[in-house]
């Protein structure tokens, strides 16, 4: 138990949305690996899948990603580590455009006109006009 006002406490806890009772009980938490939990990042694994969820609270960079503001991102990459695909969406749904950078990618494309991709080296910058997306995701896939 945390307490009546806790500071600086840290907490676990999974969502699975649209799981069964039975589906949520056979679910093997194991099989998480919690990358990064602080006042900036909140960053999880799932090992079976290799699909990866990202919170930035803030301008960071986190595991080939920088993010210029609040956002959240889902990956998932290849058997060789690639992103083979990333949707990223304003969790704040008052942004006109967000913007981020990801390291050392394949070239990814998209299928949505809201989404500008300029590759710059060994990097990809990404821009999404969202001003009235509605906190929506946007996806890029592997070529």
């Amino acid at each position: 138990c945390h307490g009546i006002n806790p500071k600086n406490e840290k907490y676990e806890y999974i969502l699975l949305p649209n799981a069964s009772l039975s589906e949520f009980q056979a679910y093997d938490i194991n099989d998480i690996d919690i990358l990064r939990n602080d006042g900036k990042i909140q960053a999880v694994r799932e090992r079976s899948s290799g699909l990866c969820g990202i919170v930035f609270r803030e301008k960071a960079e986190f595991d080939d990603i920088c993010a210029d503001q609040p956002m959240i991102i889902m990956l998932r990459r290849d058997k060789n580590g690639n992103i083979a695909s990333l949707n990223a969406c304003d969790p704040t749904q008052k942004l006109e455009s967000f913007a981020y950078s990801i390291f050392n990618c394949a070239e990814l494309d998209s299928t949505d006109n809201c989404v500008s991709i300029k590759r710059d080296g060994y990097k990809a910058n990404v821009t999404v006009i969202c001003d009235s997306a509605k906190g929506r995701g946007y996806v890029l896939k592997a070529k």
